[in-house]
């Protein structure tokens, strides 16, 4: 019988990944946070809670907003200066983010492998995390992001579809990728239910993310832009450097589902196929250095990843 995890289980895994979530949030506080750029986060801070903020971070407004908020009640207490809370709060924000990411990810694993091995991805998530706090100084909608995009392939997987529209608000107001939560849906439903009913909710969910992307650029009017040529984005790309680190950031989970694909439930690969479209956006308009981008990869092959390993060292635990 494949052991289910239990209340008590989940109770241990919640004090483990908060524990260690601390950790990170200490590492990242010292490396991002309180590093070299103090100065430069306020200054971005000030212009994105003032609506004067450079595109595409003008749009990224939710954290920073709740992160001003939080910032008032904790500089209220005359414990920390101004500049301290506002650091504080982007960190207790980001530790809920995590924490709850590693949560959902802990119970999201539990439907391809047992509780034990879906421990393991939750350490080998972990050991990710604190290996993408390089390469950049403030970047606030990664961590909210990525739990929206595990809960929106969740939620799908438990047919509870209603809550995707709120989930995708939020997701656009935190970031405009959010648009790829639907392609996650899609790649996670089909073939499970009439193609016609998929592409009409997804039409559905395109028009929620319209809508919401479109009004903030009617209410927030940026002063300056961040963009740059896509030439040079992809110039910046092709640095062995930085593809180096990228590869050897990803390979690791990547490297048996690859090898064995015919061994990997077909919804994750559909769930990888999603994720096509969102890689050469960071391809042409991000920097692939910055690994924090390549986390959604985790959520098709970690799992696929843990069951292959499971087969290799558990063999008579195949199919648990």
């Amino acid at each position: 019988m494949t052991p289910k995890l239990t209340w008590s289980g989940l109770l241990w895994v919640s004090i483990i990944y908060g524990l260690l979530t601390v950790l990170l949030m200490q590492f990242h506080g010292y490396q991002i946070n309180f590093g070299e750029w103090y100065d430069q986060r306020e200054q971005r801070h000030s212009r994105l809670v003032n609506n004067e903020g450079d595109t595409p971070w003008a749009f990224r407004i939710i954290v920073p907003m709740a992160a001003e908020q939080m910032r008032n009640e904790l500089a209220a207490s005359d414990l920390l200066t101004r500049a301290q809370a506002r650091e504080f709060s982007y960190l207790l924000l980001r530790f809920g983010f995590t924490v709850g990411f590693l949560l959902l990810f802990h119970i999201y694993l539990t439907r391809w492998v047992s509780p034990a091995w879906a421990m393991v991805g939750g350490m080998w998530m972990i050991a990710l995390q604190g290996l993408s706090y390089i390469n950049y100084w403030y970047q606030p909608a990664s961590a909210l992001d990525l739990l929206l995009w595990l809960a929106a392939v969740e939620l799908t997987l438990r047919r509870q579809d209603r809550w995707l529209i709120p989930l995708l608000i939020v997701g656009t107001l935190n970031r405009e990728t959010a648009i790829f939560m639907i392609a996650l849906h899609a790649g996670a439903r089909y073939g499970d239910e009439p193609l016609a009913d998929l592409a009409s909710r997804c039409q559905v969910l395109v028009g929620f993310w319209a809508a919401v992307y479109l009004g903030l650029r009617t209410y927030i009017h940026p002063v300056g832009t961040a963009n740059r040529p896509v030439i040079k984005h992809i110039q910046d790309n092709l640095n062995g450097e930085w593809l180096g680190y990228a590869f050897f950031f990803v390979s690791p989970m990547m490297v048996m589902p690859t090898l064995s694909p015919r061994k990997v439930p077909a919804v994750l690969w559909r769930i990888a196929l999603a994720l096509v479209p969102y890689l050469l956006l960071v391809l042409v308009f991000g920097r692939v250095r910055e690994v924090r981008l390549l986390l959604p990869l985790a959520i098709p092959f970690i799992p696929a990843s843990l069951i292959l390993l499971r087969d290799q060292l558990e063999p008579d635990a195949q199919g648990g």
